[in-house]
Parts: C-alpha cells; structure tokens; sequence
C-alpha cells in the first residue's frame, strides 16, 4: 500500500470518528484519571451526557416551537403568494437591501404587505404570542437529527430578519414607537434559542445582531417614548447577562463526547487488520499506536479532550478582554501536544472558538444599543445629552457597560446635536469612531453608534 493511500485511509479515519455519532452517550473508558476529571466537570456543572445538558421535555402546550413551526409554514405560504412583492422586502428579498433605490409603487406595495395584510399581521401576533413563551427547539430524542435543527435555525432567523423590515418601514412611516416596539419583539425572540449547543447560540448571536443594528437605524427616524427606552434596556442587559458562549460550548462538548463511545469498530472498518499488517514499517507509524493498542489510545485522547474542554468552558465565563491572549496560548498548546493524545481534541475543538470573538462583538453593540438609549432617556429628561457617560449613572443605568476588548469605558463624543459611542473592537486600539464598510463588527475598526440628534 502506498504512502499517499495510507494517509488517505488515515484522514478518511478522522472523518468518520468525527461525524459518526454512536446510539448512546455513555462512555465505558475508565481509569483513575479519567474518573477524576469527570468529578471535576461534575462539580463545576458541566454536563457530560444529553440528560445532564439537556434535563427535561418541555410539552407542546407550554412550548412556543409549536407556534414558531406554525409561523414558519405561514411565510413559506405567504412567499409563495407574494412572490414579486417578498423580493422587495428589506432584508429578506434579494431587491430591497437598498430601500432608498425601490421604487415609490413597489415601496408602497411592500408597506401595505408588512402593515396591512391581514395575514401579515396574524403572523406578527403570533411572533408576539411565542416570544411570551417558554421554548425549546432542541429535545434528547431530535438532538442528533441535524437537518431538523438547521431548519429550525434558518426559519428563526428568517423571522428575524422580518421583524427587522417591518421595523424599518414602521421609521420610515414615522411610526418610530411601533418600529421600536418591532425591535423588542426581536430581542425576544433571540432569547427562545435556549438550547445549549454552539450552533443555536451563534445563530441567537446572530439575530440579536439584526435587530440591535436595526435599533439604531429605527432612532435616526426620530424618538419613542421613555418607557419604551427602558424596556429595550432591560431586554439588553438581560441578554449581555447570559453566558451565551459557556453555554454553547457546553453542549458542544457533550455531542463530542459521543464520538468516543464506539472508537475501535471505525478503526476496524477504515484500516482492517490485514491491510494493517502489510504496511512498510516506516508507513504503520502514523497510526501503529492507535491500531495495536486502542483502548489506550482512547483513554488519553479521551481525557487531553476532558481537560482541554473544561479550560475553554474555563475561560468563556471571563470577559473577551481578560481571555484574548489566553485563548492564543491554548490554542498554541494544543497544537504542540503529542497525537497520541491530542487528535480528537485538535480536530472537535477549535481554539479560539468563533463563539468567543462573535458574543464580544455583540457585546459591543450591545453595549453601544445601552448607552444609546440611556443617552436618550437622559436627553428627554434634560433636553439634551450630557457631556459624559458618568452623567447617566445611577438615575438611569447602575453602572456603565464595559468595553468587551478593553474593559474601559467606552468611547462617548458629543457631534453637534448628537453623539458617537463606540467599542474599540477587535484590535483594541482607537481608529477615530471609524467602522468597517459593508460589516461594522469587524475587523481592524471600531463598533460604531452614531446619533445626529
């Protein structure tokens, strides 16, 4: 057998240990070290199996995943029934990203779709209705059927980005109350992606994010109410509250975990033994170890991916700033430990995770969203904004939200009638308050939030 397809065979190995999920969690390697660990996971509440991650089954009556399923069924007819109009909805359809170039017909039959159909505003009422409820997408029995959650995702997040086209037509209509009133239905709605595992927490990243960018857009339209600045600020900080990324990684452990339960038939099946024995010395090297003696193979791999996942979980209950460089000396550590050791963990685990960078980015925009409409509440209390941030403490906000990459205050300019707040963003260094164009949470550039007036 040649070199280049023992290699093959090897990385077609990983593939397969990697992607095959065995019927049960449960996992019959033991050992000293290994049961200690798991204590140590159990004691700071780190789940291990599907029923510590995910305890209980919601009922249908008292889950809004049966309202939401129902929702999503509702756009699909209503795509389908509007097909011209739904390419011109802002965010949704793949005209209307420039709201300013559609055309005044088509912006008008647009509006009245959004605003005035009545199978529009069922679909609103009932987005209102689940946003209420308790949710849970993700139960044991359906946590492994991957196609159902990814469908439940993008719905959600289609869902989303409808909520953010109405909110914009509503400020575009002056009805800034309404808009606002949108938006915090969308900040609701990010909150029923409660299930712990890393996808569903980077998509209710994601949907936080259009909806706080769309907040902003709504206030360049003109003000709301007082009552309604403060419970946007509630939802906000409520939201920053939640460890979105521990909890993530927490249920991307437990998935992984499930990878080790039946190692050595894949093994088997990839490399038989026959094919094993007639490889040149120099070529069984790469895999000799795990080959001849399995069991101890995956009792190391097994517990180098234990160890190396509780410091990530570790490390995702601190604030981004104080974790940035840590999270670069971990992922160089990984890659320095012996395969023998390390080979599920350098492959499951991706250090830094994306789930570390994205929530400080969101974070940022968070905090700018907060700040904003304290700025607001003080403005309407004062008429006018105050000279510095510590102004707003105490009667408005407790305390001043933290920049995620600094852990400074953020950066707050009064500009002419209005202000700029912005986080210093992932290269932590001040670029003037200038965003990146096209992604403004990106890059070597500030989180930028601007007010006119």
């Amino acid at each position: 057998m040649s070199k280049c397809l023992m290699i093959g065979l090897y990385s077609l190995f990983l593939v397969i240990v990697a992607f095959s999920v065995a019927d049960s969690g449960e996992l019959n390697m033991g050992g000293l070290a290994l049961d200690a660990e798991l204590q140590k996971l159990k004691q700071a509440s780190i789940p291990t199996t599907i029923e510590e991650l995910i305890p209980y089954k919601l009922p249908d009556e008292e889950n809004a995943v049966v309202i939401y399923r129902e929702i999503f069924k509702m756009k699909n007819s209503l795509y389908e029934k509007h097909k011209e109009e739904w390419d011109w909805i802002p965010y949704v359809g793949t005209k209307g990203w420039d709201w300013d170039k559609v055309p005044d017909e088509m912006k008008k039959r647009v509006t009245d779709l959004l605003l005035y159909n009545d199978e529009f505003i069922s679909l609103f009422k009932l987005l209102e209705k689940a946003t209420s409820m308790k949710c849970q997408f993700i139960n044991r029995e359906d946590y492994k059927n991957s196609k159902t959650i990814l469908l439940d995702l993008s719905g959600l997040r289609g869902c989303a980005n409808l909520l953010a086209s109405k909110a914009k037509i509503e400020a575009e209509n002056r009805e800034v109350e309404k808009a606002l009133h949108t938006c915090l239905i969308g900040l609701k709605l990010a909150k029923s992606l409660n299930d712990p595992f890393g996808v569903s927490q980077l998509t209710r990243i994601a949907i936080n994010g259009i909806i706080v960018r769309e907040i902003e857009k709504v206030l360049r339209k003109g003000e709301g109410n007082v009552n309604l600045y403060q419970s946007l600020i509630r939802e906000i900080e409520s939201e920053m509250e939640n460890n979105l990324t521990a909890y993530g990684l927490k249920g991307e452990m437990v998935i992984d975990l499930s990878y080790f339960s039946d190692q050595k038939k894949y093994i088997e099946i990839v490399i038989p033994k026959e094919s094993f024995e007639q490889l040149p010395e120099t070529e069984k090297e790469g895999i000799s170890k795990i080959y001849k003696d399995p069991e101890e193979f995956w009792s190391k791999q097994y517990l180098t991916y234990l160890q190396t996942s509780s410091e990530i979980i570790s490390l995702a209950k601190k604030p981004y700033w104080e974790v940035r460089e840590p999270l670069k000396k971990l992922a160089d550590k990984i890659q320095k430990l012996p395969k023998e050791e390390s080979l599920m963990t350098q492959w499951l685990i991706p250090v830094p995770s994306p789930l570390f960078l994205r929530k400080a980015r969101l974070d940022a925009a968070f905090g700018n969203a907060e700040l904003a409409l304290a700025l607001k509440i003080y403005k309407a209390k004062n008429v006018g904004y105050p000279d510095r941030l510590t102004q707003i403490v105490q009667d408005i906000l407790k305390e001043l939200p933290k920049d995620p990459f600094t852990g400074e205050d953020y950066v707050y300019h009064r500009v002419g009638y209005g202000f700029v707040i912005y986080s210093l963003g992932d290269n932590a260094k001040d670029d003037g308050g200038i965003s990146a164009v096209g992604n403004p949470w990106q890059g070597d550039f500030d989180i930028v939030w601007k007010c006119e007036k």
